[in-house]
């Protein structure tokens, strides 16, 4: 043996490096990060996690009650504010009917609301409530209830 080898505890891996291609600590990294940001939002909203604190009322908030159309599979507006006490109608103005849920089990779901019908409902605690459409996935809404002064 005339050349002089390292060690084991000194061993080095030469692993060629890939530029543009992310490793596979890098893709994991993402992956867990991906998955804890969706366990974070899913544990948002609903009666057990209210967003609102006393006090927090904004000025411009309308007390008793809100009105949102469901027209052209949307929602009109899609956020509103009320105070607790105060209910939310929903006027199915589409051509289509539609069906809401909260999120949060156990807050409101309505019965399916024809063209031309509407659904309302009360809101006793002031919290932030999600909910959306069962036949249309894709409409979203939020209802934010306040306390009242």
């Amino acid at each position: 043996m005339t050349g002089r080898t390292s060690p084991i505890w000194q061993f080095r891996s030469r692993i060629p490096s890939r530029p543009g291609r992310p490793g596979r600590t890098g893709r994991l990294a993402a992956a867990i990060l991906l998955v804890l940001v969706g366990v974070l939002a899913g544990c948002s909203g609903g009666e057990d996690n209210p967003l609102v604190v006393p006090g927090d009322t904004p000025d411009t908030l309308a007390p008793g009650a809100a009105v949102i159309e469901l027209a052209d599979v949307t929602l009109k507006p899609r956020v509103v504010e009320i105070t607790e006490g105060g209910s939310v109608a929903w006027v199915n103005r589409d051509r289509t009917t539609h069906q809401l849920a909260s999120l949060a089990p156990n807050v409101f779901e309505s019965p399916r609301v024809g063209p031309g019908e509407s659904f309302t409902t009360a809101f006793t605690k002031p919290g932030t409530y999600p909910y959306y459409c069962t036949i249309h996935n894709e409409m979203k809404g939020t209802i934010v209830v306040y306390y009242a002064n």
